[in-house]
């Protein structure tokens, strides 16, 4: 092409079949090659009509282009993109890759400030260097695979893919797709994939939102129409922003990971297969479940020291929930255990209320010293039934909070934990639970056992204070409930008792001097006003006196 020219459906003399040669040829086809180099001169070529041609360079042998390219039609490309350096880009009109082979995009570092359409059955496009739309700009991927090499990037400001075609990104080491857009009223869908339905990722997806908003909603959509799975979910990273991050009910993620973010997580329900990291100073609250369902792998959950405000349910078959660091939940919120793992990773972890029912496998594993604190009361304060739950922990605590009634339901399990009443609300315990200790931390206070049944604990250790004293009690009066350990001595303080049984082989010590009531109906306690250890000790020596025939 030689000279200052559009791009237009008149041949004229702007057309050569060699560089610099002479002109007059047809208007290039979809099945030519146009070479815009440096042999057309500093001029400016402008897209003034809708434009095809096979492979587009701007170099050839002859040198580089250092003009302009211009205009705002359409542009069809069939083959390559090859863009130079030093020529200046204006061009604004939808460009759309149509091959249906494999091509290849070179920017050398230009920006293509236009909307752009991958629309090639069977095509595949290969990202050599890192390329660019610029902000305002939509990629829209109908057709085939994009393929970003190894360390580059693919940055544009909104990207759609929403369909039923095959069609696909392949991410190498560290590649990733790059978000810039932002909105400037209202909301803006920077990521839609609605219907995932056919849409491939080859290697480690990994999407990453830049946009620096400070106000508005950015908008993520991913399989909320069809085709949501762990194989569809997309990782997302948002790294700036004060707005909100918008995500419509069911948006299947793998990570959802937030730094230097300082907005809200709007309220809608997230299904989620990988890690979650919030940032410290953002926002997270909201009554939508979200609902971790890996199937296959750990998924980490940390909080930089933000509640995680919302409603959460593990159901992850063949794998595990872990806290990274100690976490918070709203206090009118529910955390459910539904199958799968949850690692409380020696961590202090706060629930509203904590519910597991069912018969799939779940298990509560709590670490060295891990705690749960269930800061919310009620009737499903702690929620379990079913059956297939297990829990292992070491020195780990269930702390019923609470300043409000509240029952620990625990359905008969052995929960390898402390359960402390540490909220002045009553706690009643139901079901034969086995428990490290029974204790507590607040006075006056109550707990109620339901009648029948047993807790069996390696301790008990409750203790009020003068004027304070801690009722336990049966849930049924004159029907009695019964606390059982196997060895050792068990000392309250400060207890009125009533319509208990103390078994099991361990000595159950709720002496008078130590400020404790018998309030009835109570078997194996001894409430004398001596340590047991002390009549044990005397009952020796009567009988060593008596064995001398002193007596």
């Amino acid at each position: 092409m030689g000279g200052s020219a559009s791009w237009d459906a008149t041949a004229g003399t702007k057309w050569a079949l060699t560089s610099g040669g002479a002109g007059g040829q047809a208007v290039p086809t979809a099945a030519d090659d146009v070479f815009i180099d440096s042999g057309s001169g500093v001029v400016t070529v402008t897209v003034a009509a809708a434009a095809v041609c096979r492979n587009l360079s701007f170099t050839s042998g002859s040198g580089n282009f250092a003009g302009t390219f211009a205009g705002t039609s359409t542009l069809a490309i069939s083959g390559d993109l090859t863009l130079v350096s030093g020529m200046t880009r204006t061009y604004t009109g939808t460009i759309t890759f149509n091959s249906t082979t494999t091509q290849t995009i070179t920017s050398n570092t230009k920006t293509l400030d236009s909307p752009i359409t991958f629309n090639g059955v069977g095509g595949n496009w290969t990202i050599a260097d890192d390329f660019a739309t610029g902000a305002a700009r939509l990629t829209t991927l109908t057709n085939g695979t994009i393929s970003i090499t190894a360390a580059k990037k693919f940055s544009t400001g909104l990207f759609a893919s929403s369909n039923t075609n095959a069609r696909g990104i392949t991410f190498n080491t560290g590649s990733y797709v790059e978000l810039t857009g932002v909105s400037t009223a209202g909301t803006i869908t920077i990521w839609d994939t609605s219907n995932a339905t056919n849409m491939t990722y080859t290697g480690t997806n990994d999407v990453r939102l830049t946009g620096n908003s400070t106000a508005n909603l950015r908008a993520l959509a991913n399989g909320i129409t069809a085709g949501g799975s762990a194989a569809t979910a997309v990782s997302f990273t948002i790294s700036a922003g004060s707005d909100t991050i918008f995500s419509s009910n069911n948006t299947h993620f793998n990570n959802l990971i937030f730094t230097s973010y300082t907005g809200t997580l709007d309220n809608h329900t997230r299904n989620i297969y990988g890690d979650v990291t919030f940032s410290s100073g953002m926002t997270v609250s909201g009554s939508a479940v979200q609902s971790f369902i890996s199937t296959s792998k750990t998924q980490t959950i940390t909080t930089n020291g933000v509640t995680y405000d919302f409603p959460i349910n593990i159901n992850a078959p063949s794998s595990t929930i872990v806290f990274a660091d100690n976490f918070t939940q709203g206090t009118s919120r529910i955390f459910t255990l539904t199958t799968g793992t949850l690692n409380i990773n020696g961590k202090t972890v706060s629930f509203g209320n904590f519910y597991s029912y069912g018969a799939l496998a779940r298990a509560l594993t709590f670490g060295t010293s891990g705690k749960i604190i269930i800061s919310s009361g009620g009737v499903n304060a702690w929620s379990v039934d079913g059956s297939n739950l297990t829990t292992t922990g070491t020195n780990a605590t269930i702390s019923m909070a609470s300043a409000s009634t509240k029952t620990f339901a625990g359905n008969g399990y052995n929960y390898a934990a402390t359960l402390s009443q540490d909220g002045l609300g009553a706690l009643t315990i139901t079901g034969s639970n086995t428990f490290a200790n029974i204790t507590n931390t607040v006075q006056p206070t109550t707990v109620t056992f339901t009648a029948g049944t047993t807790q069996t604990v390696s301790s008990f250790t409750a203790s009020g204070t003068a004027g304070n004293l801690v009722t336990l009690q049966s849930s049924s009066a004159g029907s009695r409930f019964t606390l059982s350990n196997s060895s050792g001595t068990n000392s309250v303080s400060y207890c009125s008792i009533k319509d208990s049984v103390a078994t099991g082989g361990a000595y159950w010590q709720s002496l008078t001097s130590n400020g404790n009531v018998d309030a009835g109906n109570n078997a194996g306690w001894i409430f004398s006003a001596i340590p047991v250890i002390y009549e044990q000790a005397s009952n020796i020596k009567l009988r060593s006196l008596a064995q001398r025939g002193r007596f």
